[in-house]
């Protein structure tokens, strides 16, 4: 490997954009190539960047001497790509969520194992530093209740005419609770340190009705069971015209709140006020630490797999699911 780490993006839209600029800040980070079906695309974050342009991403993967790659396709394009990386040998970099299908997923773990190529998936809250200190709060307590609020107005900015159109389409996105709900179904899994086996769920359209463009729930409420007895609610909605992401944590002597969208801490324990302000940015830092683990060669630098990832994804797939069907939703992977 050479000093730096070569990096190469498959898809080049706007999370692409995102995780390229702030790429420019780690150190060790050299922005090699980019590739995009919408060569335009690839064109412009290459220019930018000073990078290589590529439509197909094959072509990128055979011509560039790459150390890693960023997936930051729609995640029903992940196999064939995940699948072609792990054929070169690369280091993977997959945004969430990790898979579009159970089978999918199931295939990229076994293709990722076998490779034996490093790997991890963009659930930036694991990197977060009040996910560090809420883990050390609720080690050894017993967690009663588990409340997840995810709220947004994704439906209000994605445009007819948008390329973000796909977010709005069940088909394709999986609505809201799975495009975006399953970061912060993962960041309690990570603080709770425990896996969802049930889900229970509902979803609507109160303020959005369905049409020609808008397939999805515009709001989803899933009943969630832990497998070491916790019980959790998470309603995630994209027909809200703010920002409002909170985890909340209650046992017999606490109660945390973790309001991301403010990246703010508060509660009690044991009658004590707690409060805590962070400043990070767990974007930067989960590139950052990629960086790193690839540089150095070792897995244990980072804070998610692939297959721990597809734990995520498969508890979200049965919130989504039982919303379609009405039915309780075992969590199988």
């Amino acid at each position: 490997m050479t000093d730096k780490v070569r990096i190469g993006f498959i898809g080049s839209g706007y999370i692409a954009g995102a995780h390229a600029e702030r790429l420019t800040k780690v150190p060790g980070a050299a922005l090699a190539a980019f590739s995009d079906v919408q060569e335009e695309r690839a064109k412009q974050l290459a220019q930018k960047h000073n990078g290589r342009a590529y439509a197909r991403f094959e072509e990128m993967l055979d011509q560039e001497p790459l150390d890693a790659v960023l997936l930051c396709t729609p995640h029903h394009t992940r196999r064939t790509p995940i699948q072609a990386v792990a054929a070169k040998g690369l280091a993977l970099f997959c945004e969430k969520p990790p898979a579009f299908t159970i089978e999918d997923a199931r295939a990229c773990i076994e293709t990722i194992e076998k490779a034996g190529i490093l790997n991890t998936v963009g659930l930036m809250y694991r990197w977060a530093d009040i996910t560090d200190r809420v883990r050390e709060w609720l080690d050894g307590r017993k967690v009663s209740v588990c409340q997840i609020t995810g709220c947004w107005s994704v439906i209000y900015w994605v445009k007819p005419d948008s390329p973000s159109q796909w977010l709005l389409r069940q088909d394709q996105s999986g609505g809201p609770m799975m495009e975006q709900g399953i970061h912060l179904l993962d960041a309690a899994r990570r603080m709770l340190d425990d896996d969802v086996i049930e889900a229970h769920a509902f979803g609507g359209n109160p303020i959005e009705p369905k049409s020609a463009n808008l397939t999805i729930h515009d709001t989803v409420l899933a009943n969630l069971r832990f497998a070491k007895g916790t019980l959790g609610a998470h309603v995630h909605s994209w027909s809200h015209k703010g920002w409002i992401f909170q985890i909340r944590f209650v046992g017999h002597d606490f109660e945390l709140l973790w309001d991301i969208a403010n990246n703010r801490m508060t509660g009690k324990v044991r009658g004590v006020d707690v409060s805590y302000q962070a400043k990070d940015d767990p974007y930067e830092a989960e590139l950052a630490g990629f960086v790193k683990a690839v540089a150095a060669r070792d897995q244990s630098l980072l804070r998610c797999t692939y297959a721990d990832a597809c734990k995520s994804f498969a508890a979200t797939l049965a919130a989504v699911q039982s919303a379609l069907t009405g039915t309780v939703q075992k969590v199988m992977l």
